[in-house]
């Protein structure tokens, strides 16, 4: 054989081989193998849709309790409201996804200026049929780890056995409102009020719901020693900060502020129109969401934004409009409750007010920072309590 023809034939089987390698390296990086640690797999993956619901409680006429589907948004469920308990309030859905918890409030004499009775109700989460009447209305929250419910209801705190739903423990603490879990500590979180006729003594408790008893409560003051008193907040998942909306002492307007709780100070601020609306820390804790329905009545103005703020620096990052959703051109609707899916990929925010416009449910792309969906397109749909969210079984 002509040695010269072998070394071309070896030379052309190695550039073939080569290229067949290339081929196969070029496949394997295209079929991820789903481990977080092969460097063949795409390391921008996309965060799976969480599979679960979104509870969503509105008063009036046409109100009741609605179960969102997460993955496409659109209404799934409902059930009405009914003669005895005709305003549905905060809900909560256990860990499990077997209860939801919502609170109810009775009709309104407006000549006694008193509300009939009130209660809080236990559903099944996935079919909504109702389980349990707790002739009591509370704030109810579900530690995953234990199994309980806790309650906080005008001046105390009440402790429930899950399934039974039988109370345990109850107890008079003074008014704590739009509590907060922390788990981590099992510890709750909750704006305090010492008294009811002044707003300007509001403040922070924490409540270990496993101790059963209070922890601490304290007021809140700016560098100057001026007092702020806070509405709705979230805790970072760390444990180290609390984000609220509240007054900002220094104008007549509100705003959103850090508290860090190791150096006892507010860390940073930002003005907002009113504190009526919400915040919400995104599960890995590098965000926080942030809506300013305006003061009440339609004489305060509606940003018509969902605010993203750094969580660490309180950098202002981002902002969702909210202008196009509403009835009326040009006037947006205002931002309300927001619950955040446990992966984080999602973030569903209650936009209307009984005291502004009709609304809806929104679904937020996180990532893309857009609203991908509206529930109800045609509004009528205006939210009054918490939002929660919980697993499909």
């Amino acid at each position: 054989m002509n040695v010269r023809k072998v070394i071309l034939w070896s030379k052309t089987l190695s550039s073939e081989a080569l290229t067949l390698s290339a081929a196969l390296v070029a496949v394997a990086l295209l079929v991820s193998c789903g481990d977080d640690d092969c460097p063949a797999c795409p390391t921008d993956k996309p965060t799976p849709v969480y599979k679960g619901w979104v509870y969503f409680a509105m008063e009036g006429d046409n109100g009741g309790i609605f179960q969102i589907d997460t993955e496409t948004g659109e209404p799934h469920d409902s059930l009405p409201p009914d003669a005895e308990y005709i305003s549905p309030g905060d809900v909560a859905v256990s860990p499990d996804g077997k209860y939801l918890a919502v609170s109810h409030s009775g009709t309104w004499d407006p000549d006694s200026l008193v509300t009939s009775e009130t209660a809080t109700r236990i559903y099944d989460a996935q079919s909504l049929a109702l389980l349990h009447t707790i002739p009591r209305s509370m704030s109810p929250i579900f530690p995953s780890q234990h199994d309980i419910m806790v309650g906080f209801s005008y001046d105390s705190v009440y402790i429930y056995s899950v399934p039974g739903f039988e109370r345990v423990f109850a107890d008079s603490i003074g008014k704590a409102m739009f509590p907060v879990l922390y788990e981590k500590d099992t510890l709750i979180y909750a704006t305090y009020l010492w008294g009811t006729d002044r707003i300007d003594s509001m403040g922070f408790i924490t409540y270990n719901y496993l101790r059963r008893e209070i922890v601490r409560i304290w007021a809140i003051r700016t560098d100057e020693g001026l007092r702020s008193w806070p509405r709705f907040l979230d805790v970072h998942p760390d444990g180290k900060r609390i984000y609220y909306l509240g007054s900002d002492p220094s104008s007549i307007f509100a705003m959103f502020a850090c508290y860090d709780l190791e150096t006892e100070s507010i860390l940073f601020t930002f003005p907002m129109y009113g504190d009526f609306g919400d915040v919400a820390v995104r599960p890995d804790g590098k965000e926080v969401y942030v809506t300013d329905p305006g003061g009440p009545l339609q004489d305060w103005p509606t940003p018509g934004t969902i605010f993203i703020f750094d969580a660490d620096d309180g950098q202002y990052i981002d902002g969702i409009s909210l202008f196009g959703y509403g009835t009326v051109p040009g006037i947006p609707v205002p931002g309300d409750r927001i619950v955040f899916s446990p992966t984080g990929e999602r973030a569903f925010v209650g936009v209307g007010r009984s005291d502004k416009t009709s609304g809806s449910l929104l679904n937020v792309d996180t990532k893309e920072r857009r609203v991908i969906h509206v529930a109800w397109s045609e509004l009528g749909h205006t939210p009054n309590g918490d939002l929660a969210i919980g697993p499909k079984l």
